[in-house]
């Protein structure tokens, strides 16, 4: 397996289907960050790329969609940012070996933040109002910085968390906790107080439940017998429909033969009454 070369698995099963083998990168794959509608992702490497990718392109469609080089530096980590609501395309935040955070929209550098040290990691709020950025230097404590977004001149809030470099930082998807790993072998966690916490600003909860694949594969045959007890079900109620429509319809027809031939009989024993009262009539003119 190429260490160059970005593969995707099913959750539920584990495949990696040929299509979700994904190449353009010349060297080791150093980060990966999903886009926020899991539509695709953005993925970095040891050949100075970035690369912004579709996990299923239309026919037709260019993939990766778009790709920035800048040589000489090794992008560390990823983060995608896309405001609720925006129609255009997310902004991709990269930390690299060139103390700065690069803002990249369309495979084009928008906006830089130069900082002072080099940075190893770097995490978004989901309110999209600061970033957490881990310091990433040789011989010295490891850091974690929260920098200000959109990007100001004032230098970042730091904290000192770890005694060697941050190997990784994530958030949590309530935006209560930041937590911090470091070379040093510690887990940090830090609760996040924001001042400026708007009631707009939680995060809508997914409405996906994770179960087993055996609960899964229960739940689908439940719904496969429901659906045949269903079908089942109203076949039996359209030949009871169709068995009780033909009953009433050769009742009616019985009844309206019986009542044919009654009118029938009446109107023989009418005409034989006429018959015989003529005769009647005949005799006694005679």
């Amino acid at each position: 397996m190429y260490v160059n070369f970005i593969h995707v698995y099913k959750f539920y099963t584990a495949q990696n289907p040929v299509h979700y083998t994904f190449k353009a990168h010349g060297g080791s794959i150093r980060s990966i960050t999903w886009l926020q509608d899991d539509t695709g992702f953005v993925s970095s490497a040891l050949d100075t790329t970035i690369y912004y990718w579709k996990l299923n392109p239309k026919e037709g469609e260019q993939n990766p969609v778009w790709g920035l080089t800048v040589p000489n530096v090794d992008f560390t980590c990823l983060k995608v940012y896309k405001a609720e609501g925006d129609k255009q395309s997310p902004s991709v935040f990269a930390t690299g070996q060139d103390k700065s955070i690069r803002e990249i929209k369309d495979g084009t550098e928008v906006r830089r933040f130069e900082q002072s040290v080099n940075l190893n990691q770097i995490e978004m709020m989901y309110n999209g109002r600061a970033f957490f950025t881990g310091v990433n230097e040789p011989n010295k404590p490891g850091s974690v910085q929260v920098v200000m977004y959109p990007f100001q001149k004032q230098k970042p809030f730091e904290i000192q968390a770890h005694s060697q470099m941050v190997n990784r930082i994530r958030i949590s998807y309530d935006n209560q906790f930041l937590y911090s790993a470091g070379a040093d072998g510690t887990l940090a966690v830090f609760q996040i107080v924001d001042k400026n916490k708007d009631k707009r600003d939680a995060p809508t909860l997914s409405q996906e439940i994770l179960i087993k694949k055996k609960q899964r594969d229960e739940l689908q045959q439940e719904i496969r017998n429901l659906m045949e007890s269903i079908a089942t079900e109203k076949r039996n109620r359209q030949e009871e429909h169709t068995a009780l429509l033909t009953k009433y319809k050769k009742k009616m027809e019985d009844l309206k033969r019986d009542g044919e031939e009654k009118e029938m009989e009446a109107r023989q024993k009418m005409e034989k009454i006429e018959h015989d009262t003529r005769e009647m009539e005949r005799r006694y003119q005679d």
